[in-house]
């Protein structure tokens, strides 16, 4: 899938149910969000996503600071919404932040992205600051 596509289905989101927040967008798509403690090893599972008998399922580690489980479940949504069919014959599970070894996780990571982020508010941050890996922290 493109970096397009996957904007314009982020902007399809937010204009279907106007909603910032991601707790309360799984809820209006109708994706049931559980969060359970899973550990706080760097190793530990940060989330998963399943899709069982229609019905759409995402845990999220609850050990987890509440920024990450943000970052975390903005990335889940964007398997639900992304790779339904796929998840229909395997889970998809997230051990690492930012993964990026296969074209499932990178693309869920673009959809977190650009949910999360304003592109305003990045624009106006690397005015201030040109050291990008500054900025990305700061908006982290």
């Amino acid at each position: 899938m493109t970096i397009e596509a996957i904007c314009r289905e982020v902007e399809r989101l937010m204009r279907k149910f106007a909603e910032p927040d991601p707790w309360k967008l799984a809820q209006a798509m109708g994706i049931f969000v559980d969060e359970q403690p899973l550990g706080k090893s760097p190793k530990a599972c940060k989330g998963f996503f399943l899709y069982q008998s229609r019905q759409k399922h995402i845990t999220i580690n609850s050990d987890l600071p509440e920024m990450v489980q943000r970052i975390i479940l903005a990335h889940e949504i964007g398997h639900a919404v992304l790779h339904q069919a796929a998840a229909k014959m395997r889970a998809f599970h997230d051990f690492a932040l930012y993964d990026t070894s296969s074209q499932f996780e990178y693309e869920a990571n673009l959809f977190a992205a650009e949910y999360l982020l304003d592109d305003d508010v990045v624009r106006e941050r690397l005015s201030k600051d040109t050291f990008f890996f500054s900025v990305a922290k700061e908006l982290a």
